[in-house]
């Protein structure tokens, strides 16, 4: 087995785990595509997603927006990482009520401790509903160390 198909089955496991587990499991995320750098998950809206005006809650969106560039910076060619989120600069861009909303997670530039990752977030139509980017902050030793 090599390297990279023994880090994809890890990260496959960790992306199980984080879709059927916590937050992510309530909403009934789903990941979609997952690959090195990129990410991409979706969710149908329901009425537990939505605020008191019937819309999209933001917390939904924040959610959404953070899960799919955080697990873009998980699974590496060489092994996989952890990490947190610990910045995001969110904006929001339209409401949607209804239908399958998806978002992807792309990372823009990866360091040694730290990368930044650009999430964005569409309705089933393929209009932005919102745009986020965030710095993730590894917790673990680099990812060929862990093998």
């Amino acid at each position: 087995m090599t390297q990279f198909s023994k880090a994809k089955k890890l990260g496959e496991e960790k992306i199980f785990q984080a879709e059927n587990d916590g937050l992510n499991g309530h909403l009934g995320l789903k990941f979609e595509k997952y690959e090195p750098g990129h990410v991409v998950c979706s969710l149908v809206i329901e009425e537990k997603h939505k605020n008191p005006a019937g819309t999209l809650h933001g917390g939904t969106i924040c959610t959404m927006l953070d899960t799919a560039a955080g697990a873009s910076g998980i699974i590496k060619e060489d092994g996989i990482r952890s990490l947190v989120t610990q910045a995001a600069d969110i904006h929001f861009l339209r409401a949607v009520s209804s239908g399958k909303i998806t978002a992807e997670g792309t990372v823009i530039k990866d360091g040694k401790q730290t990368a930044v990752a650009r999430g964005e977030l569409f309705d089933e139509n393929g209009n932005l509903i919102a745009t986020g980017t965030f710095e993730l902050f590894y917790l673990d030793k680099k990812a060929e160390e862990r093998l």
